[in-house]
């Protein structure tokens, strides 16, 4: 069964740290989206005083619309780690659910 899968970085990091894994998961089939979140990696030229997570969370969700994926699973519904718990439950108003369930 293939899945689409949205891995998102930590801080100080970008897309490209999961460059490996979205190989491996590529090869058995999957999709795969590693977008880099504002202001890090290859897009630290936008970096400024104004980034925060609400920034941060706008990047993913805009990967989510701009690549009309659906079908999503959050992390904390499955067994993968997370990198940030509080990145997740900021989140989860843009997945229409609630990071406590």
């Amino acid at each position: 069964m293939s899945m689409t899968y949205v891995l998102v970085h930590g801080g100080w990091q970008g897309g490209w740290s999961y460059r490996r894994v979205a190989r491996l998961l590529r090869k058995a089939g999957h999709e795969v989206y590693t977008p880099t979140l504002t202001g890090l990696g290859e897009r630290s030229h936008l970096a400024h005083m104004q980034i925060n997570l609400d920034t941060h969370i706008t990047d993913v969700a805009n990967t989510i619309l701009w690549e009309d994926l659906s079908d999503i699973i959050p992390p904390w519904r499955t067994k993968l780690s997370i990198y940030s718990g509080r990145n997740v439950k900021s989140a989860a108003p843009f997945c229409g659910t609630s990071a406590s369930k």
